[in-house]
């Protein structure tokens, strides 16, 4: 009997190069999301470190002018990178979607691809047991009918095999 082959091989392998692409394409927005907060964690610093500034200023107040306009601008920067770490926890929340997708289109294919692999294993075991045992029957109806001719042929037939 031939071996195994599975019909849907090449879209299972379509599955699983597109499972792959969207696993790189989640690490990936998880880089950005993460390059992203960390550009969000570093203006909260400076902006730590501003007011902290301020009022070491205390008395000098055009020196406090010049770093209330660099918190303003901090403050302006600060808000862009919120909006970009949103955006950010978007497109990984959405690409995680994909990928969880995926990873589910591709499984349901395996198990597909497992449960007719089972199904041809089983089919070829009952075919070479039933080959086994018509072998068996015709041995066994030969000695069984007494006739020295059955047996004799029967011998024959082992012998060259």
């Amino acid at each position: 009997m031939s071996a195994f082959r599975f019909r849907l091989e090449t879209v299972r392998k379509l599955r699983e190069d597109d499972e792959k692409e969207r696993a790189g394409k989640l690490a990936e927005a998880l880089s950005e999301a993460g390059d992203a907060n960390l550009i969000r964690e570093r203006l909260a610093a400076l902006e730590d470190a501003g007011r902290q500034r301020m009022k070491e200023l205390d008395g000098d107040v055009a020196r406090q002018r010049c770093v209330a306009v660099m918190m303003e601008h901090l403050a302006e920067h600060k808000d862009v990178a919120a909006q970009r770490c949103d955006e950010a926890k978007e497109r990984v929340q959405e690409r995680q979607a994909a990928f969880v997708d995926a990873i589910t289109q591709r499984r349901a294919i395996d198990r597909l691809k497992e449960k007719q692999q089972k199904e041809w294993d089983t089919d070829t075991r009952r075919s070479e047991q039933k080959v086994t045992d018509e072998n068996n029957s015709n041995r066994h109806g030969a000695a069984d009918s007494g006739s020295v001719v059955a047996q004799q042929d029967f011998r024959t037939k082992t012998d060259d095999s």
